[in-house]
């Protein structure tokens, strides 16, 4: 068995010839960088390209230096493991919702790309809307193919499943969907406030549109190769293979984390979930994932049945306050890679590198030990470390 660090959700900014796929992503993430940035800057074992299924991103893959797997995926310097996936959008007569299909390899993926073609506006960009397709029907062609169908970013308001659409999975599917991806404003407690999710294995993804925000959520797994079948059999738990643990980053500093006052920029307080400004009466409230979790759970009479994962709140390098980019450069060179420094590097070796008051504020981010200033409305939160 190995146990692997994995980032099921990279979008690509643009083709190695420069064309657009993910229009909010950054320009200069391209399929290349996200694999430098994968093994060199952050150290993971395997990624999930979610913009795959794309006609340009395909096509880099296919022109790129990477080997098929015999039982899936595609490894990368022999250090990487990639699964192509695609992002898409299904509309609901309640709203729409994102939804991740990966599949085992190349053909596969160009037999989905194909698919697409026949709902989409435009095959080249990323997330596009699949018209006239049921979440059923998409399930189907995405596991019909081998694939692994989840749920992208589950509870946010805009595009997640539960976040503004569905109360239950079973009004939009009759088959099994493989997992829930929690998104960056939940974590494991905060979905099972809803019990039928705790049927499903998380997963916790950067969906990362730029190069420093991969792996600012990753899962860790058990598997016995770091592949396609690995990463299948892994979500379903199947002889010992697993989720070890999932490492999110703290919802509270998500961007939907509470409810905020478009009006006022009141963002959300209290254990009760917020549908009216309290401050300035106002009803132009993005309502944020931890109230729609508890008017959800309020509303459930469903049976919990848990697959018990451990979840650990991570803060990513980038966001830990008084450690500028220099200061994040010496470090990486000293442990490597990022998520080494979060797992092995002792807090004697950073007070050599950078001093004992920013190493002492690594180890408060690493034990927990700090406040935070919740998000909401598409404002990240804060860590207070004073």
């Amino acid at each position: 068995m190995k146990e692997i660090l994995a980032d099921l959700h990279i979008h690509i900014g643009s083709t190695l010839a420069g064309r657009p796929v993910k229009i909010t992503a950054s320009r200069a993430l391209t399929v290349s960088v996200v694999l430098e940035t994968a093994v060199n800057v952050k150290g993971l074992h395997m990624v999930g390209i979610v913009d795959a299924a794309t006609t340009g991103v395909i096509k880099d893959l296919e022109s790129l230096d990477l080997f098929e797997l015999p039982n899936g995926g595609l490894t990368y310097q022999d250090k990487l493991t990639v699964i192509p996936g695609s992002e898409f959008e299904l509309y609901t007569d309640k709203g729409s919702a994102h939804f991740l299909g990966y599949f085992p390899d190349l053909k596969s993926t160009r037999e989905f790309t194909n698919w697409l073609k026949r709902y989409v506006s435009n095959s080249s960009l990323s997330t596009q809307v699949v018209h006239g397709v049921s979440g059923d029907e998409a399930a189907r062609v995405v596991k019909g193919l081998g694939g692994l169908f989840v749920p992208a970013h589950a509870f946010t308001p805009f595009k997640g499943v539960y976040g503004r659409v569905l109360e239950s999975l079973s009004e939009m599917f009759s088959e099994r969907v493989d997992g829930l991806e929690l998104g960056l404003s939940a974590s494991k407690d905060l979905a099972l406030l809803i019990p039928e999710t705790g049927t499903y294995p998380f997963l916790t993804n950067s969906d990362a549109h730029s190069k420093e925000k991969i792996a600012r959520e990753y899962n860790r797994l058990r598997v016995k190769n770091p592949d396609f079948t690995g990463l299948k059999e892994a979500l379903a738990f199947i002889d010992g293979q697993g989720i070890i643990a999932n490492y999110g980053l703290d919802p509270r500093l998500g961007k939907y984390h509470r409810s905020y006052c478009e009006s006022c920029q009141y963002t959300g307080e209290g254990e009760r979930p917020i549908f009216a400004c309290p401050q300035c009466g106002s009803d132009r409230l993005v309502m944020g994932v931890y109230d729609r979790l508890l008017y959800l759970h309020e509303r459930s009479t469903l049976v919990r049945q848990t697959i018990d994962v451990p979840y650990f709140n991570v803060v990513p390098l980038e966001m830990v306050p008084n450690i500028g980019p220099k200061t994040r450069e010496q470090i990486l060179n000293l442990t490597g890679t990022e998520l080494a420094l979060w797992h092995d590097t002792e807090e004697s070796i950073l007070i050599d590198l950078v001093g004992r008051k920013k190493a002492g504020i690594l180890t408060r981010i690493r034990k927990g030990e700090y406040k935070l200033i919740p998000g909401g409305g598409g404002h990240y939160g804060k860590i207070d470390i004073s």
